[in-house]
């Protein structure tokens, strides 16, 4: 049965809005709302609200892009994912609004994410996290995911500079320790590779699935 033939799906999301109306920074509930949006279709008729809530989730808490599949969640909205960046960066330059230029920019590492390696998207993912840290240098999650750009582009010191102010504060992020396994194993450091992989998979088992994107990580598992 599909998420919109549930009627249990619609009758939930007032618990979820009133759990983000008493916590607002209450990243689980954010994401699960933008889950059920993304079943029956966003309230506002468009792709914008499940997008933005599961962004949102991603700056409060890293944890929950990785461990509940954030990115599959936006991909399965069958979106552009560079026109829907460059809308939210468009929204962000109007509205002058943090939360947009943050979108905008998991949008961009999401990119990133599902493989798209170009010099131009790398660049573009880069370049919109330094201008959320130039808006709120201690953003946590733009680290991480800045991390796992440079870590992907071979800018394996600088990789390393970004995951290690996410673990020494969120040592339990399994997507930062993932993030350092591309780092070192497209370093040249096999060896710390694997010990890196090893704890993502221990912290979290669905970081197995994301190694497919990453054939370097794959023999990793043997």
């Amino acid at each position: 049965m599909t998420l919109n033939g549930n009627p249990q799906v619609r009758e939930s999301l007032p618990f979820y809005r009133r759990a983000i109306d008493l916590d607002p920074e209450n990243a689980k509930a954010i994401y699960h709302l933008g889950i059920h949006l993304l079943g029956i279709g966003s309230e506002k008729g468009d792709q914008d609200e499940p997008i933005y809530l599961f962004t949102r989730a991603a700056l409060l808490d890293p944890g929950v892009s990785a461990t509940e599949g954030n990115t599959i969640r936006i991909m399965e909205l069958g979106t552009d994912v560079a026109a829907e960046a460059a809308h939210w960066e468009e929204r962000a330059r109007k509205t002058g609004s943090f939360d947009d230029l943050w979108t905008a920019a998991r949008l961009r590492s999401i990119r990133v994410e599902i493989g798209h390696e170009e010099r131009s998207v790398l660049d573009a993912a880069r370049l919109a996290f330094e201008r959320v840290l130039c808006r709120e240098p201690g953003t946590l999650s733009a680290f991480l995911y800045r991390g796992y750009v440079r870590a992907v582009d071979r800018q394996t010191d600088l990789a390393r500079q970004d995951l290690e102010r996410v673990v020494r504060y969120y040592p339990s992020c399994a997507f930062a320790w993932f993030a350092f396994a591309v780092a070192e194993a497209r370093g040249g450091s096999a060896k710390e590779a694997k010990a890196h992989l090893a704890k993502a998979i221990e912290l979290d088992t669905a970081v197995r699935e994301r190694t497919k994107r990453h054939a370097e990580l794959e023999g990793l598992l043997r």
